[in-house]
């Protein structure tokens, strides 16, 4: 990896998944959400393929080289019935070994230009995944804090039910012990 690249903390994608009867911290709801989503998963897909295009142009300034390994043999019999000192049975074994080295020294700044293009694409696949983890990361913490609004909210309607229920008992019972009246109870 190079100057500037990046890697995923996939140590906390590898974490068993949440349990979903315990409480669930924002920090936990964030790593689950970049884990899982699928923006993130393409974006580190598209950084990957950034990253071995880049690759791919920096080994156009390598040398190559290649080689070849050819072994044969053959066996030709030449019969003549008429004249058998013209008769032939030949044995040959050949062998050809061949090693090329190319490196390509001026292009007109083709390579030169490819690498500068895959630079810019990686460069654009980092700050797409910025931005998306910025995304996702934005919404998941909106989404926690409504889900933490809604549950206190559910939390203070209970209480007021549970309020409410204790009034009515109490003002049912001094209905029935005749101190208050019955507009009492029915208020409450």
């Amino acid at each position: 990896m190079g100057k500037g690249e990046t890697r995923p903390a996939w140590d906390l994608c590898n974490r068993a998944a949440h349990d979903p009867s315990t409480s669930l911290f924002l920090y936990a709801a964030a790593s689950q959400a970049l884990c899982h989503h699928p923006q993130t998963h393409e974006a580190w897909a598209q950084l990957h393929a950034g990253e071995a295009q880049l690759g791919s142009a920096r080994a156009a300034y390598l040398p190559t080289l290649s080689a070849s390994l050819q072994n044969g043999r053959d066996h030709a019999v030449t019969q003549v019935p008429s004249m058998p000192e013209l008769s032939t049975d030949t044995h040959r074994r050949y062998r050809s070994d061949t090693l090329t080295l190319n490196w390509l020294l001026y292009d007109f700044g083709a390579r030169d230009a490819a690498l500068k293009n895959a630079h810019a694409l990686l460069e654009s696949a980092q700050a797409n995944l910025d931005g998306v983890m910025q995304k996702v990361l934005a919404g998941t913490a909106q989404d926690y804090y409504a889900a933490i609004a809604a549950q206190a909210a559910r939390q203070a309607e209970q209480e007021t039910e549970t309020v409410a229920e204790q009034s009515l008992e109490a003002s049912s019972r001094r209905v029935r012990a005749g101190v208050a009246a019955i507009s009492d109870q029915l208020q409450a």
